[in-house]
């Protein structure tokens, strides 16, 4: 547009200046009797704020960073608001490391040519790998 500094806002006026109240209100309202039109229920335009968030956190994106843009004093809040969006199940455990550090589970790992998932999926042949640990019996003798 033209200007010689980038705007505060990140939705402005054609100046860069704060967008005015009324003419929002005016837009979103418009844009409100569009939807109905399609059938979407009428929301209000701070439930735009909180389907941003919802999104933004279900996208992964850091609550701290969420926090911020909704400018909450503490993510805490965020979290009490919002914790809903976040992953139920966690389906990745690489972060489980059953006693050996990172670079020494992909060592060991691209030495046996196991996937690297062999040791979560398997825990009790890691567990007698690492300690000695005799290894479970899986059926009762006959």
């Amino acid at each position: 547009r033209g200007w010689p500094d980038v705007p505060e806002w990140v939705f402005c006026s054609e100046t860069g200046d704060l967008l005015d109240e009324s003419n929002v209100g005016r837009v979103w309202r418009r844009l409100r009797r569009r939807a109905q039109k399609k059938g979407v229920r009428p929301l209000k335009l701070h439930s735009a704020r909180h389907t941003w968030a919802t999104l933004a956190l279900g996208a992964g994106k850091s609550p701290r960073w969420v926090a911020d843009q909704l400018g909450h004093s503490n993510p805490s809040f965020t979290m009490n608001v919002y914790s809903h969006a976040l992953p139920r199940e966690e389906h990745d455990l690489s972060f489980v490391d059953f006693g050996a550090t990172q670079d020494q589970q992909r060592t060991k790992t691209s030495q046996n040519n196991e996937g690297p998932y062999d040791a979560i999926a398997n825990p009790s042949k890691k567990l007698v790998e690492l300690g000695g640990i005799e290894p479970p019996t899986l059926r009762l003798p006959a």
